[in-house]
């Protein structure tokens, strides 16, 4: 939805807050998972959860400015839902595994 209104400075400015929006409940969940865990544990998932932000963060920002240049605001969204597509794959993967 947020792809088409790209166009507009609303849209962008709407595509941000519901970006920013999603991260940060995101990390709120994720930190009270961990932090429910013992302390030998909380500290090596922690530091594998902020590593991986970082490498996540680097990732995408470097996808999203070549979907930019390539594609402009289309592209960066296509960026994004293929990357959410991913991380379903990736979760259904590990959830499977677990059950």
């Amino acid at each position: 939805m947020l792809g088409f209104a790209g166009t507009y400075i609303i849209g962008i400015i709407l595509g941000i807050i519901v970006l920013d929006f999603g991260i940060q409940r995101t990390m709120d969940s994720t930190q009270s998972l961990i932090y429910s865990l013992s302390d030998s544990e909380r500290s090596r998932l922690n530091t594998v959860f902020v590593v991986s932000n970082f490498v996540g963060g680097a990732v995408g920002s470097t996808l999203g400015s070549i979907a930019w240049n390539l594609y402009n605001w289309i592209g960066v969204c296509m960026v994004g839902i293929i990357m959410l597509l991913l991380a379903f794959a990736v979760n259904f993967n590990f959830e499977s595994k677990r059950a």
